[in-house]
Order: C-alpha cells, then structure tokens, then sequence
C-alpha cells in the first residue's frame, strides 16, 4: 500500500511496511484486489489501511476528492473505494462518489465521524453499499467490505443476467418482426388459432383478402371469417386428418363486406399444442380460368356433337376421342374408336396418302374413300390439323361424306356438257329453223289455192306433215341451245298430263292412269316445252313395255328446305312421279340416260331424255330416274309452283281466233331472202301491204321514210339475228326511239337473248318463233294489231 500524506517520508515508511505484511502472509501484490481509500487525515488513514491489508486486500490512499477521481478513473486495477464523506477543502466524498459513479461502476462505502441524518440520507442516495464509521473497529471495517464485495458481485451477477435476458428478449423480438415482417410480406393470407378455434394472428394479406380489419380478426372466433355455408359444407375440414398431422387443403368462398366473392384454396395443419396454422391462397382468377376453360371445352364439345362432319382426335394416329356424328357415319361406338388407327376409317388404297399427309401436317382438304365398319364405302372429303389438346400434341381430323355433292357434281358435269352441245345446236337449229319457215311457210301458203279433191293436196299435206315432224327435231336442238329459255304461262299439270297420255297412249297396248288431284298447285312454264318432256318420258315407257303394261302419273305438292339432294332453291314444288312396269334399265345405262345422243334403241337418235333434262333445268327444275332390270323405271320431277291451285287462275274463258284482218302496211326485216318473199306473199294475202329489208338499218331507213311521210307501218316484223348486221332488239330501240307506240314483232328461230320469253320488256307486242306457218302467222298479226 502507499499513503498519501502529503509527504514523501510517510509514503516511504508505509511502502516498506506494506512490502513486510504481504510477504508474512505468503500473498502476491497483483493478486490481491485494491481498493482506494480516501481520507484527509493521514493517522487515521494509517489506521484503517492497516485494518484493510489484514483481509488481503491492496490500498492506495489519496487525500482528496479531486485525487480520488482522477485515481479511480486512471486506475482499472481499483475494485472498491472507502471514502471519507468530509474531505476539508476541495469538493466532498459525496460529490467524488458522484462523479466517479457517472464514469465507473464500482462499489463505495463511506467512511464518517458524523452520526447526523443529513449524512446518512446523502449516503443512500449515492451508493448501495452504505456506510461505516472510522472508530467502529476491525471487524466492522473488514465486514463491511466483505459484503461490499459480496453484493457488488451479486449486483454484476444480476446485471449480467439482466443483461442476458434483454438480449435474448431483444433478440426474440427482433426474430418476432422479421416474423412477422416476412408473414406480411407473403402474397397468400396466413392464419394462426388456438385450439379452440380463436384467431391468434392474421396477416394485411388475410385481411385485405377477407376484406376485415385485423382488430376485427385477432381474438374472434374462426367462425367471424365470411365463408358460405355452401362452400363449407362441399369441402368440409377433416379434422381427422389434422390430427394425424396432414395438411389438409379445403376450398372456400369468403363474400367480402362489399359483397364482392374470392374463391380460396386453404391449406392447414394442427400444431402439437393443438393450435393450427392455415395458409390461404386467392384461386377466384384461377376459378374463373377454369370455368372458362371447361365453357370453352363445352362449347367445343357442342359444336362437335352439332357439327355435320364425323371429327377424330388422335395421338400417334390412334384415336383417342370422336364426336357423335362420327358413331353415326362409321359405325362404331365411341368405346369401340377409342384406340383404334385412324387408317381403319379409310379404304386400304388410300391409307398410303392419309398416313403421308398426317405425317408431314398437311392441313388442306383432299378426298379419299371412307370405310364404315358394316364394310360399305362412300366419297368423303378430310382435313387434319396438329394442335394440343389436353397438354397433349394430337391431330384433329374432319370427315364428311361427299356423296351429295358428287352427285350434285355429276349434275353440273352434265348441265356443262349439254350446254356445250346447246352451243353447237343452236346454230344448227337457227339454219334449219329459217329453212323450214320457207318451207313450211310456201306448203301452206300453196294449200290455201288448192281444192281438197286436187291430186297435188295430199303430197302437199304429207309435205307439211313432214315439215312439223323435223319442227319437232329443230325444236330438241334448241332446247339446248342458250337462251332457248321457256316463254312462260299458268299452266295446269293435271290437264297437261291428261292430254299428252291420251294422245301418245291411243292405240298401244299401255293403260294410262292419272293419279293428280285437284290441290295440286299450278306451275309457270312453257306449255309445249312441258308437252315435249311428257311426251318424250309417257314414250319411253310404252317402248319399255312391249308386251303391255301401265304407266301411272302422280303428283304432290312439297316444300323443299334450303339443303336437299337436287341443290334446289328452297320453296314450293310440285313432285310428278312417272312409273312403268317395262323392263328398266340397268345400273350402268342408268347412269347415262340423260347424255346426249346416248341411247339402247337402234331406232333412237338419243335427244329425248336430254331434251327433258334441258327442259327441266332452265324451267328451275330437276329430274331424276330410278330402276332395276326387269322392275320398271320411276322419273320423278320436281318444278317450282305458284303455290296455288290452278283454278284461282282461271278468270275467263279462251275464244276461239278468226282470221280476218283489217288491213294495213306491214315491214318485214330478215337476212333469208326465202323468209322475206314467203312471208310477204302471205301478208299480202291476208290484206296486208307489205315491204322487206335485209337488216336493222335498211328497216330504220324504211321506217323514219314511212313515218315521215305520214303513213306509218301498221306493224314491223323483225328477225331477232342478222349475221354481220344489226339484229331486231337495237332495231327495235332506234325505231320506238321515233314512235314509241310503234307495233313491233320479233322472230327468232335461235338467240342467246331472253327476249323471246320476256319480248315484252324490251318494247315488243309479240313473239314468233320459227319454223311457223300461215295459220299461227295469222293469228299473231291478229293479235297485236287487234289490241291498238
């Protein structure tokens, strides 16, 4: 120890004595604790340090508090301080204590001579460990720092154990909020209860979810959560499994306090404790995807069911799924597809170019033949496409049968090759027709001179009967000649059919029945053309029953939809059906019956039945035959009605012509000169003054000459053709340019113009189609000059 008196003789003395007291008891100075005494009078401060050292404890003695201080502040090695409360000059213990405190935790007692309250209250206020008075001895001295030591060890214990458990409190709290700063920051809503079902926690996501506050959550009963008892009560919680330790996932629909819904997936799990966890993810879009999805496939299968082709989804080219039309036109079920190569839907000779075309993801339609599972085949058109289906990559193919439009194709194949022979003969028929007006026209003309009982009367009715025979031929050619379009009227079917089969019936050996009743609607056609098809069809029938038989006529009324087999116009009709008990016709001749100058009759030209399917076809028809060999043969027609019956038409009565003219001047335009002399001997016959010309012009000049002058033509017939020429319809412009009341006839015996069936719109009175003769030439002229 050293004491600081002040002089350097008493810190010597106390030095060497100190050095003898640690030696006696065997103790190392740098082992010993030092403790820092503080008093001002230096016996006293002898005296206790003497006390101090007998315990084993190393001192250091100051006199002041300043000096104090500053040794307890420099000196680490210090443990405990006694310091003397009064400290003469210089700041007292109380205010060195003070100081010291505030820098170094370190116990003090105080040391006093004073017993005074104002002492002991200043004490306490400063330290813990109290104090002790100077004259109390020894024991009392060394006591007291004993337990100075003791609870200054007790206290740091304490601290330090305070210290632990703030740090481990601290470190728990800050574990807590990145908890928790990690369970806000999760994108699904999570849930912590008790056993009971109390809400622990709830995350911003859960709330935001459940569209609740979190105050409103914490402490409430799980059933506070808006779930639907619908949801609920589909997708219960096993609380079976939750106690085998399972995370059970559960769906739920929550309805927010907007009233708004979110669909939930909830995922929970029970602790040990029995308390749960749950995690709860927002499905509504996912919900919402899937539901579209599965109206998407609905709406697929839909229009798979609906659709008119047979569809097959295949994988490797075994088919995986077809719709019902495809169970219809194949045959076999849908267990039955399942499984099998979509090739087994295909003839053997076509399988090579379907396997080709699937392999390299040809997309375009092509046609192959289809095999149905009884064996039989028909035309089909097929069309693959790759796509996915069900997270897999397949083939969707479509298959529709053909057969319809093959057919319908057959039909326009045939309508092409007899509108390229119409072609061919409507030039010919124009020829011939001008060569027979002359000769018709002269035959008849010449009668009219002659008495019955003259010898040349009857070559002469031979020759016309001759004439009206090849008529009939021309007048084959030209129905399939373009523009040899039906002139149409009302026409009754019943009657027509009743004429034609009396007249082509009278003296064969075939019975005739006419099976049409009176509802039967009427029908706007060409009467003669109408006769012909009758004619030609009733003739065939007695030439298939040679040995006799009956030919029976019926007809009804239909209504034909949009889609049919003839590729109709939908709409009212009338079904004639003409059946034989002749010997019918084969499969193959069936096939051909309709095309040109085919024929099994060594005495036919083969243009009957193709005049008929002519005739039908531009009267907006169609006709078809059905037979077996040794079993007759059925035509069956469909024409467009009026849809009304044919009385409602008849609005008078037909009197009967005579042919007395009255009179007048007559043009005649034509290129044949033949026509021109004939038909003007004829008119001038009937009365009629008469001028010609070779073409449109020379009539323009004839006309605005004669109207001009003041005589104008009673009426001006004109050829509707002239090669090289102007023809009769810009002729008949210019001239009801000049006089639109001009009385204007066309005559044709071949055009490509409508005008002969609608000669009306385009300014004339009337129509005369070559070859004619006098009679109907007569009557015409009667006709429209009648009518001025």
């Amino acid at each position: 120890m050293y004491l600081d008196t002040g002089c350097n003789a008493g810190r010597d003395m106390y030095d060497k004595w100190n050095e003898i007291y640690f030696w006696m008891h065997g103790m190392n100075r740098e082992q010993k604790k030092t403790i820092l005494l503080v008093e001002d009078e230096t016996l006293i401060a002898v005296q206790e340090a003497k006390s101090i050292m007998k315990s084993g404890y190393d001192v250091i003695t100051v006199n002041s508090g300043e000096k104090a201080v500053d040794e307890a502040l420099g000196n680490e090695n210090i443990s405990m301080i006694l310091m003397d409360i009064d400290l003469g000059k210089g700041i007292n213990g109380p205010e060195a204590a003070r100081r010291i405190i505030e820098k170094r935790n370190i116990p003090i007692i105080f040391l006093t001579s004073h017993s005074e309250k104002k002492y002991v209250e200043t004490v306490k206020e400063i330290t813990r460990y109290g104090y002790v008075s100077k004259n109390s001895g020894d024991f009392i001295l060394q006591s007291s720092i004993a337990m100075a030591f003791e609870l200054f060890e007790t206290h740091m214990e304490l601290i330090k154990e305070l210290n632990n458990r703030r740090q481990i409190e601290e470190t728990l709290h800050n574990s807590e909020n990145h908890y928790r700063g990690l369970i806000d920051l999760a994108v699904d809503g999570i849930l912590t209860g008790s056993n009971e079902g109390i809400i622990i926690s709830a995350n911003q996501q859960f709330c935001a979810m459940v569209g609740m506050k979190e105050d409103e959550l914490i402490g409430k009963h799980i059933s506070n959560v808006p779930f639907t008892r619908e949801s609920i009560a589909k997708s219960p919680l096993r609380f079976d499994l939750l106690r085998e330790g399972k995370i059970v996932i559960s769906e739920r629909t929550i309805i927010r306090p907007d009233t708004s819904e979110v669909v939930i997936e909830m995922r929970t799990k029970m602790m040990p404790d029995g308390s749960y966890q749950s995690i709860y993810r927002d499905i509504t879009i996912r919900k919402q995807m899937e539901e579209s999805l599965e109206e998407s496939r609905e709406k697929y299968r839909s229009l798979s069911e609906a659709a008119y082709e047979a569809i097959f989804i295949s994988e490797k080219g075994k088919c995986l799924e077809q719709n019902r039309r495809a169970e219809e036109l194949f045959g076999y079920t849908a267990e039955e597809a399942v499984g099998r190569f979509g090739t087994e839907w295909i003839v053997p000779e076509d399988r090579d170019i379907v396997m080709k075309n699937m392999m390299s993801g040809y997309e375009l339609p092509y046609e192959v033949t289809g095999l149905r599972k009884d064996g039989s085949t028909f035309p089909a058109l097929i069309r693959g496409r790759m796509m996915h289906f069900k997270g897999r990559a397949v083939r969707v193919t479509s298959m529709s049968d053909i057969t319809d439009r093959k057919e319908h194709e057959k039909e326009l194949l045939k309508i092409e090759k007899l509108e390229s022979l119409g072609i061919l003969a409507g030039g010919i028929a124009h020829d011939f027709n001008n060569i027979l007006t002359g000769i018709m026209g002269n035959i008849s003309f010449a009668r009219m001179f002659l008495e019955a009982g003259h010898k040349s009367f009857k070559p002469l009715v031979e020759a016309e009967k001759a004439s009206v025979r090849a008529t009939e031929l021309a007048y084959q050619l030209l129905t399939f000649a373009r523009g040899g379009e039906p002139v149409k009227k009302t026409v009754s079917v019943s009657h027509l059919a009743g004429e034609t089969v009396s007249l082509v019936l009278h003296g064969s050996n075939v019975r005739g029945t006419v099976d049409i009743p009176d509802s039967i609607h009427a029908i706007e056609a060409d009467e003669g053309q109408l006769s012909q098809v009758f004619h030609n069809i009733i003739l065939n029938a007695v030439q298939a029953m040679p040995e006799g038989g009956s030919l029976t006529i019926h007809a009804q009324n239909e209504n034909l939809p949009g889609a049919n087999a003839m590729s109709l116009a939908p709409g009212s009709y009338v079904k004639l059906s003409f059946a034989d008990q002749g010997s019918g016709i084969t499969e193959e001749n069936l096939k051909r019956i309709f095309d040109p100058y085919f024929t099994t009759r060594p005495a036919g030209n083969g243009l009957g039945l193709a005049s008929v399917h002519s005739i039908i076809n531009r009267h907006g028809g169609h006709i078809g035959a059905s037979s077996a060999a040794g079993k007759g043969t059925t035509f069956t027609i469909y024409l467009p009605s009026t849809g009304r019956v044919y009385s409602d038409y008849q609005t008078g009565t037909v009197t009967q012509d005579t042919f007395e003219h009255a009179g007048g001047s007559v043009l005649v335009m034509d290129d044949e000169e033949t026509i021109r002399d004939m038909v003007s001997k004829i008119l001038e016959n009937m009365g009629y003054k008469v001028e010609t010309c070779r073409n449109g012009e020379e009539a323009i000049a004839s006309f605005t000459s004669a109207w001009e002058s003041g005589e104008p033509f009673s009426a001006v017939i004109v050829d509707l053709t002239i090669p090289g020429g102007m023809g009769g319809k810009e002729t008949a412009m210019q001239i009801l340019a000049i006089d639109p009341n001009a009385c204007l006839v066309v005559s044709s015996g071949y055009s490509n113009d409508p005008i002969m069936s609608d000669y009306g719109s385009y300014g004339f009175a009337g129509a005369v189609a070559k070859p004619y003769n006098i009679t109907e030439l007569g009557r015409l002229m009667k006709s429209v000059l009648s009518s001025r």
